[in-house]
């Protein structure tokens, strides 16, 4: 099953980037949150890199009850300013548990940013 499902997160990712396809990124969503370890790394990877893109399907998928810790990587490895209000918003006014991820994620965040910057080294 492992290597059928990444191919179908490689092609979902395929056809999202390049059409912007709801259910494309919706099933990327879905094999985020899978059980499959391969699919879901590929699936995190391609909806973290889709960046601001990303943000509203992985929002709608925790408001319609997707708790997944992956979910909330997901929005802290985007960093922006919109995926950084869909925690607010989440943390304000979602389920509880999706409350509390979400205050952990913003927390995160937010020691991510106070932490000073290292220097690229040039290699």
């Amino acid at each position: 099953m492992g290597l059928s499902d990444s191919a179908r997160a490689i092609f979902q990712a395929t056809v999202w980037r390049a059409t912007g396809s709801r259910k494309a990124g919706r099933s990327l969503v879905g094999a985020a949150c899978s059980g499959d370890e391969s699919a879901a790394a590929l699936a995190g990877m391609a909806l973290t890199r889709g960046g601001d893109n990303a943000v509203p399907l992985v929002a709608q998928a925790i408001s319609d009850g997707a708790v997944d810790p992956t979910l909330f990587d997901i929005l802290m490895s985007v960093g922006s300013e919109s995926a950084r209000a869909e925690l607010r918003r989440i943390a304000a006014s979602g389920a509880a548990e999706a409350r509390a991820t979400a205050r952990e994620s913003l927390r995160a965040l937010d020691q991510m940013d106070a932490a000073p910057g290292e220097a690229p080294d040039g290699d």
